[in-house]
């Protein structure tokens, strides 16, 4: 319903008929607003308009409704086959719970954020099934207005027409929900009501100066023109045509008449004379309908001249699944009664069955009642349903491999009973059809390098194409359904967008496998290979739902990706028909396109390529889009892009060898497990440079690399191509060619910036030195660099306040410790005892550098070092990790090593390798014990802090070496600490203490193990600790039940990286599981915390257990989340029983 438009307040007189005339014409045409509602008071009409619409030879409404119902219901369909294919994620939309409003926020907000177009669509159906319920309870009349003219102007035999297309119609509804109005989403029905019921009384007042007054606030001027001005622009255009070839009664809606931009002002404008038409008499509508002449029926044959039957206006034809079904369909806008009929070729013998699952197989359906009827001598079932806010009555009737639909309703029920809808069911009269055998269609894309047959000509799917496009894939789709053989058969063609590569094949297959998980009940093949060089996978399966066998083939070639996808019956002839299609794919050699020499726009280098370079956007690690200029030309044939990258030579950039710097340019394209097939030197137009071809090891796809240096620039260029056509010369000549205009003098790269680099580690500008520093890593250092970075190490840096791997003294270490140099130790040696007064700290970072040397020399030193000179003042700094890389020299550091125990700034790493070293059994019990009475006191202070700290802050893998060397020292006073951890409030250490103290054969509280059990992350670990132990009387009763260990079970799978949010317990399932009768608990799991978007909630399943409530054990646990789909209360047991079925695949595959 459209809006009231903005306009001038004038004296306008209060009536909605209006008579145009002059400008040349020779009869006079007429003008009337309309509104676009059913409810009987605005259909008083006045005697003066059924005069002068009798009066006209034509009638114009805004657009012929019938081609728009027919349009809306073909996009209809459309989307909804495309939306069969369309990515989960892309059309999965969270089950909103809670309050209206509260879902209507969360939907907005997706929009908003993300232009969610699946919220969006939920949020028009919102608005829009409000506006129905206000509209339905007004709906006296069987149709609404403008179409009731058109039932009077087609009884009188008048020319029918529109003043617009529905081309200019669907734009607005596409647009409609663009500019989402919070406030109108959350209207109440009553609100609306009232809304609707203040516009009717202002309608019904035929006073256009109020319906300008009322709507006057309600829209910006961006929806005015939108929704009014250019459509009344082209409605004047359009009367301004009609009026001069005859008279005619235009109606439109009554909000385009007023304004500086309404129709009358705009018709006035172009030279009309436009006048008001005042009456005085009001006619009743029904005594003037019923004295017209009924309007003739018209005989309606299908496609296949199947059938004949009758039906009130010409039919339309509405296709689906292609032109596998194509239905005759005739919308009578007069009752607003819908009558539609189609012949379906089916296999035969499966007539009765198909009819059956057609009436009773579509969820969105409710079937109100069904009966077995004869129509015409054929059997066949009819049913009343309701769907889509509409009755209707459908009959199946069959003969001999076909099957008859017929369907009529409309939005009220009544209508199923009415003598149109009875007419047209028995003017039903079915033809024999004798149809010739066609020739299979070969569907040859020469342009994509590729071939495939079909049993007839398939569809161009474009609307498919849209819905699987993204920002990296672009696609063409080809499908066709036969209903007669019972199959479905595809072809998608995937190429990758510029730049974008396949980097794995089996990770682009494994899309395949996760797509069809939910869909396939059993895989009956799970097969990659190779096709003439090039990865294959093929996936085959069937689904007991729909009694399909679902066969795919994927080929990659390249950057592009050809899918074989059909369904069908799994019948010998249904399967013979997608043996022959899958047998049928060839792949075609590739055209190639022409090349000729092409020149970067900046005129800085030039090659062989097919199409001009262009400037791609884009920056590479570490790189802003000033320092890189990344060039493309497509070869959009076979799916390769040409690509140059010129960079500047990174300022810290230096090599040992003319090898050596390609070596490191090269460095970012070559992953480890990458395979380098050939490394060369090139020369290009005098200019040397390096060459590798590298295979991926997850990739049939190439990497063919060049690089240049050229002055102060670095040049890459690089192409993916697949690996058969590496070096076809067509690719060789955008390598062999490749030209830099101006070639340069290469900096000097042997020159070492080592003197640099460390100089700027120290730099005052933040950027400086963080550049220095992420260089540092990969710089080619040499031992002839040494005294500079011994001199670098004795510098100090902004970071040195703190222990980090990523600080500058701790990659200045690694750097060092790489080289490997016995100098190294004499470095250290000497320069430790400077490190005094506000740099005591650092000697704990030059331990830490002996410590990644890793010889028995150096730890000699350490240990000498540590003992003889230890630090005084460590700050934030500790002994690093890596002096437990080596054990076996860790162990030359003992037993002396345990005097520094009881030192804040050594005791927890000391602690932490003496459990390591115990566990290890390289030291023994009898070496510590000495130094117990320092481990106690330290332990003891530490305890003291922890009962103090919040559980979250605590560290508990620190506290864990040092729980676990207690226990092993096995003394009364290592016990009582022992004692003192179990009643920290952090069950991990709580649960690590009082498991020791057990296995020692020490008392720990019932308090202490009921905290433990009451924990659902520790209770199972808890109970299966304690029967290894042979102490299971010791659990808890309260806890020891099986629902509370299938909830600790349940928590620990679910907790795995995304914290457990929510959990509800939704019920127990018994079923058959492998042979015995089970028990599973389901549960909603939700995961994640902050904003909606990123909360998940799954259904959870807890299993098999016992059906004896005291087995807490499960034999073999498949204990998971379903997350194929999101959370969804109705669908319960139909998501427990496909994880079943998930499982028992993985099982199976593993055999």
């Amino acid at each position: 319903m459209p809006l009231l438009l903005n306009a001038q307040k004038s004296n306008t007189p209060k009536t909605l008929l209006w008579r145009i005339s002059g400008n040349g014409l020779k009869k006079d045409s007429y003008l009337y607003g309309t509104m676009h509602v059913q409810d009987k008071r605005v259909f008083n009409f006045s005697d003066s308009l059924y005069h002068y619409l009798e009066k006209a030879d034509g009638y114009a409404m805004e657009v012929d409704l019938r081609d728009f119902i027919d349009t809306m219901i073909q996009r209809a369909i459309t989307d909804h086959e495309a939306e069969f294919f369309r990515d989960d994620e892309e059309e999965t939309v969270s089950k909103p719970s809670g309050k209206k409003n509260a879902t209507i926020d969360s939907l907005l907000k997706l929009v908003k954020d993300k232009n969610d177009p699946a919220s969006r669509k939920r949020l028009i159906k919102m608005r829009e099934a409000l506006v129905r319920m206000s509209l339905k309870k007004r709906a006296e009349m069987p149709t609404i207005m403008d179409a009731w003219f058109y039932g009077i102007a087609r009884r009188q035999g008048k020319w029918l027409g529109s003043v617009e297309d529905v081309r200019d119609q669907l734009p607005l509804v596409d647009e409609v929900g663009s500019d989402m109005d919070e406030g109108s989403l959350k209207s109440s029905p009553a609100e609306v009501g009232r809304t609707l019921e203040n516009m009717i009384q202002i309608y019904s007042s035929r006073d256009l100066d109020a319906l300008y007054d009322w709507a006057k606030p309600g829209m910006g001027q961006k929806e005015s023109d939108r929704i009014f001005v250019r459509r009344n622009l082209k409605m004047i255009r359009s009367m301004d045509s009609l009026a001069r070839i005859r008279s005619v009664f235009f109606a439109v809606g009554a909000a385009h008449l007023p304004g500086d931009s309404g129709v009358i002002k705009l018709l006035r404008d172009k030279g009309y004379t436009v006048t008001p038409v005042l009456s005085s008499k009001y006619p009743d509508p029904d005594k003037y309908m019923s004295k017209l002449a009924e309007a003739p029926w018209l005989k309606v044959e299908d496609r296949d001249k199947s059938l004949w039957i009758d039906m009130p206006t010409s039919a339309s034809d509405i296709t689906m699944l292609g032109d596998a079904l194509v239905m005759r369909y005739s919308m009578d806008i007069t009752t607003m009664t819908f009558f539609m009929v189609a012949s379906i070729e089916v296999p035969e013998g499966a007539e009765s069955q198909r009819i059956k699952d057609a009436l009773n197989n579509n969820k969105k359906v409710t079937v109100l009642s069904q009966k077995e009827v004869e129509n015409a001598g054929l059997k066949g079932l009819q049913g009343d349903a309701f769907s889509n806010n509409s009755y209707y009555r459908i009959q199946y009737l069959y003969r001999k491999g076909r099957v008859y639909m017929l369907m009529a309703g409309g939005e009220k029920k009544k209508t199923l009973e009415s003598a149109d809808v009875a007419r047209f069911f028995q003017s039903f009269a079915p033809r024999e059809v004798v149809k010739p055998l066609q020739p299979w269609y070969s569907q040859q894309l020469s342009e994509k390098g590729m071939s495939v047959d079909f049993p007839r000509k398939p569809r161009h799917n474009r609307q498919m194409e849209k819905e699987m496009d993204d920002a990296e894939t672009q696609h063409v789709v080809y499908d066709l359904t036969d209903l007669k053989a019972d199959v479905y058969m595809m072809l998608r063609i995937a190429d990758l967008r510029v730049t974008n590569v396949i980097a794995s094949d089996s990770s682009y297959f494994q899309t395949y496998r996760s797509s069809f998980a939910s869909t396939i009940d059993s895989v009956t093949r799970d097969e990659a290979g190779l096709w003439e060089g090039f990865p294959v996978f093929y996936l085959e399966g069937y689904t007991e739902k729909r009694d399909v066998l679902i066969r795919v083939m994927a080929l990659n070639r390249g950057n592009r990706n050809y899918t074989l996808y059909a369904g069908g019956n799994p019948g010998k002839n249904s399967q013979a028909i997608l043996d022959r299609f899958f047998q049928s794919f060839k792949l075609l050699p590739y055209q190639t396109l022409p090349r000729q020499k092409q020149t970067s726009a900046e005129g800085n280098f030039s090659s062989t390529v097919p199409k001009p370079f262009y400037l791609y956007q884009d920056t590479e690690e570490g790189e802003t889009p000033l320092q890189l200029s990344h060039y493309v030309s497509a070869d959009s044939i076979e799916a390769v892009w040409y690509e140059v990258v010129k960079t500047p030579i990174p300022k810290y950039m230096w090599a040992t060898s003319d090898s050596g710097y390609f070596n490191m340019a090269v460095k970012a394209y070559i992953s480890w497990d990458d395979s380098v097939l050939r490394q060369q030197p090139v020369v290009n137009n005098g200019l040397k440079g390096m060459e590798w071809v590298i295979h991926p090891a997850q990739s049939h796809v190439e990497k063919r690399i060049r690089i240049f240096f050229s002055g102060d620039s670095i040049y890459k260029v690089i192409a993916y191509i697949p690996a058969p056509y590496i070096n076809a010369a067509h690719h060789n000549a955008f390598f062999e060619d490749f030209r830099i205009v101006k070639p340069e003098k290469k900096a000097d790269m042997l020159k070492s910036k080592a003197s640099m680099l460390l100089n700027d580690l120290q730099s005052s500008d933040s950027a400086t030195a963080a550049e220095a520093l992420g260089a540092l890593w990969d710089a080619p250092f040499t031992k002839k660099e040494l005294p500079l970075l011994y001199e670098a190490y004795k510098k100090p840096y902004a970071d040195d306040s703190a222990s980090s791997y990523y600080s500058v003294r701790s990659q200045l270490q690694f750097v060092i410790a790489k080289l490997a140099d016995n100098s190294t130790l004499r470095f250290v040696k000497d320069n430790y005892k400077f490190f005094t007064g506000s740099r005591e700290s650092l000697k704990m970072e030059m331990l830490n550098l002996l410590a990644a040397i890793q010889t028995q020399e150096s730890y000699t030193l350490l240990k000498e070092l540590l003992l003889n000179n230890t630090p005084q003042e460590a700050g934030d700094h500790e002994l690093s990790y890596r002096i437990s890389d080596s054990l076996k020299l860790t162990a030359t550091l003992f037993p002396e090593i345990l005097k520094l125990a009881d030192r804040p700034q050594f005791g927890d790493r000391i602690m932490q390798i003496t459990a390591e070293l115990l566990d290890s059994n390289i030291i023994l019990p009898a070496i510590v014990m000495p130094y117990a009475p320092a481990v106690y006191q330290y332990t003891d202070s530490i305890i003291n802090v922890l009962r103090k700290t919040d559980s979250s802050d605590i560290e508990g893998y620190t506290e864990r070496s040092r729980i676990h060397l207690l226990a092993r020292l096995k003394q009364p006073e290592a016990y009582q600490l022992l004692q003192k951890y179990t009643s920290i409030n952090q069950t991990f250490i709580r649960m690590e203490a009082a498991m020791l103290l057990l296995k020692n054969e020490q008392k720990v509280e019932a308090d202490v193990l009921r905290k433990i059990a009451a924990d659902r992350w520790f209770r199972r670990d808890l109970y299966d600790s304690l029967i290894a132990m042979g102490k299971e009387a010791l659990f808890p009763l309260k806890y020891l039940t099986q629902e509370l260990m299938a909830e600790s079970d349940m928590y620990n799978i679910a907790y795995d990286e995304t914290p457990v949010t929510e959990m509800e317990l939704l019920g127990v399932r018994q079923i058959q599981y492998k042979g015995e009768l089970k028990k599973f608990y389901l549960y909603r799991i939700q995961l994640g915390e902050g904003d909606e978007d990123e909360v998940e909630t799954y259904l959870g399943i807890a299993g098999p257990y016992s059906v004896n409530e005291k087995e807490m054990r499960i034999k073999t646990s498949i204990t998971g989340l379903y997350t194929t789909e999101a959370f969804d209360e109705e669908k319960i047991d139909e998501h427990f029983e496909a994880y079943l079925k998930e499982i028992a695949e993985y099982y199976d595959s593993e055999e």
